[in-house]
């Protein structure tokens, strides 16, 4: 049996999240396009970077990153399913990228990456100031973050919280909506809280609708 047949078999008897194309013309069939969210992101130079995707899922977008020169490439996941895909499809491309089943916060790197991807993660997880802070800890240059945004039109609050937990930014734009998800109760933060999490060190830019969630690109400015 050829290696082209051997892949085709493999890919039709798994289940997909995202839509991977390869290089030999086989597709994932996922409801989320790599190549479509990949595009939302714009120009991105990967070239002799080093990336890391966060919540990878089976590897589409760190296969991307690869592909377009990245020099080192790490993908991480809570679902042992969706990273034994990832190096599956990594294997049938034969590029070297390391994937991990591992939580964010329990990963610890030794130094820091040039490009983060984070695609529907942080709304996703109950902890969303702390994964927000994780990945202003491991980012050396820029981080796409993919997260729903609260967009607050008025809001009003005596709340002595607000005053010590926000200072200087505006009552109608300090705003962390409750946001009902299948993980229980997360966050939605409004892009002003954003920067106030990241701090004056970055620059955040709403990039406007991604795939599934507003897209937000963070870059650390250069001392």
């Amino acid at each position: 049996m050829s290696n082209i047949k051997i892949q085709q078999n493999y890919i039709l008897s798994q289940s997909w999240y995202q839509t991977i194309e390869l290089s030999n013309g086989l597709s994932t069939n996922g409801s989320v396009s790599v190549s479509s969210r990949m595009k939302r992101i714009g120009q991105v130079d990967f070239s002799g970077k080093t990336v890391l995707d966060i919540g990878c899922n089976s590897g589409g977008n760190s296969l991307w990153a690869k592909k377009f020169g990245a020099q080192k490439v790490v993908g991480i996941d809570l679902s042992k399913r969706r990273i034994s895909q990832a190096r599956k499809l990594a294997k049938f491309e034969k590029l070297t990228i390391d994937f991990k089943c591992i939580n964010l916060f329990n990963y610890n790197p030794k130094s820091k990456f040039d490009v983060i991807l984070c695609f529907a993660v942080v709304t996703e997880i109950q902890d969303l100031v702390g994964a927000l802070s994780k990945i202003k800890y491991l980012m050396n240059d820029v981080a796409y973050v993919e997260l729903n945004l609260a967009k607050p039109r008025l809001y009003l609050s005596t709340s002595k919280v607000w005053l010590r937990g926000f200072k200087g930014i505006s009552r109608t734009k300090s705003v962390l909506e409750i946001y009902q998800h299948k993980v229980g109760l997360t966050l939605s933060p409004s892009i002003e809280v954003v920067k106030q999490i990241f701090g004056t060190n970055f620059k955040i830019e709403n990039l406007g609708r991604g795939e599934r969630y507003d897209l937000i690109k963070v870059t650390k400015h250069k001392e």
